[in-house]
């Protein structure tokens, strides 16, 4: 007897299953006989996101990355709460998530771009970008939203359904992501993000 557990399912629809096994060397069984289930009529807030994100595309100004989609539990995931650090000389060991509300991005999803999809789901996302869907430029964007070019990212994330926010953030990251390099001249600052937190800077 094997147990495998199905996720990612809407509250209160009625699923009709079959299964069959599969060897390594190519055989397949008969299908089983379909049993009907039916789900819960409760959905919960979404699990906690098990996975660091993708980079998928990088701009001076912004980043598209690739997020895997949670067990929504009745529930699909409707946005994708990110936050970002930049990463500063201590690298990875010291990472400052200082909540600053610029550096936090509530971006909506759709299921239709996952729901049905064979699993796990994933969905791409741009962060810290001040084009809207139709790539036009966001009035009054603000400076701080968008990213500092050739910079290190690091990024955790939160899944949102309609029961709420799922408590946990995603995993403590591993590594960074390079944001793309400007054409133009690239300010440095000796101080960037968590540098200021740095033992290297002569602080705690």
């Amino acid at each position: 007897m094997t147990d495998f557990k199905l996720t990612n399912m809407y509250m209160s629809v009625s699923y009709n299953i079959s299964v069959r096994a599969v060897t390594t060397i190519g055989g397949n069984s008969d299908w089983s006989e379909i049993k009907t289930v039916i789900t819960t009529s409760d959905s919960q807030t979404p699990y906690r996101i098990t996975a660091e994100p993708i980079l998928m595309t990088a701009e001076p100004e912004r980043m598209k990355i690739r997020w895997m989609i949670p067990n929504w539990q009745g529930s699909p995931a409707t946005n994708l709460i990110i936050e970002r650090a930049i990463v500063g000389s201590c690298g990875l060991a010291i990472i400052d998530w200082d909540t600053n509300p610029h550096t936090i991005e509530n971006i909506e999803i759709l299921p239709s771009k996952y729901v049905n999809m064979p699993l796990p789901h994933y969905i791409d996302v741009w962060v810290g970008s001040c084009i809207d869907k139709s790539g036009a430029a966001i009035e009054n964007c603000p400076v701080q939203k968008k990213l500092s070019s050739a910079t290190q990212y690091v990024f955790r994330a939160k899944a949102n359904n309609t029961k709420g926010i799922a408590g946990s953030w995603s995993p403590d990251p591993t590594y960074f992501l390079l944001s793309g390099q400007s054409q133009g001249d690239v300010d440095v600052s000796p101080v960037l993000g968590n540098d200021t937190k740095c033992s290297k800077n002569g602080k705690p």
